[in-house]
């Protein structure tokens, strides 16, 4: 699981990044804009805590289920396409697509975790 900890701290940045850049890119001071910044921000928290051995099962065990629920909320992106901006449809693109990669390294890991665990 410790492969995991860049790519966790990288998707983090990569969500924090996006939610700053929305919210003064677009110039509208929506809130909403900072979405995916509050789902990067407690995955770099799970990404920093993850560096301490004795904490590392709790913390790669939240960080999937907070870039789960970030990808299954940004799928909402196409269940209202129409009633969303364009900068609205592309930040929760992008969510989706970091999310979703994501959630599919950390099930790549807890497999091959689970493999090497086994005799």
């Amino acid at each position: 699981m410790t492969d995991t900890i860049p790519t966790t701290l990288l998707g983090a940045l990569a969500l924090i990044a996006t939610g700053v850049g929305f919210y003064f890119g677009t110039g509208t001071g929506s809130v909403t804009a900072l979405i995916p910044a509050f789902i990067g921000a407690p995955l770099l928290a799970c990404g920093l805590i993850a560096m301490n051995r004795k904490a590392l099962k709790i913390a790669m065990h939240v960080a999937p289920l907070l870039v789960l629920l970030g990808a299954l909320g940004s799928t909402r992106v196409f269940m209202k396409w129409a009633d969303l901006s364009t900068a609205a449809r592309s930040a929760q693109l992008i969510t989706l697509l970091i999310c979703t990669t994501l959630v599919v390294v950390y099930v790549g890991s807890f497999i091959r975790a689970r493999r090497t665990a086994q005799p």
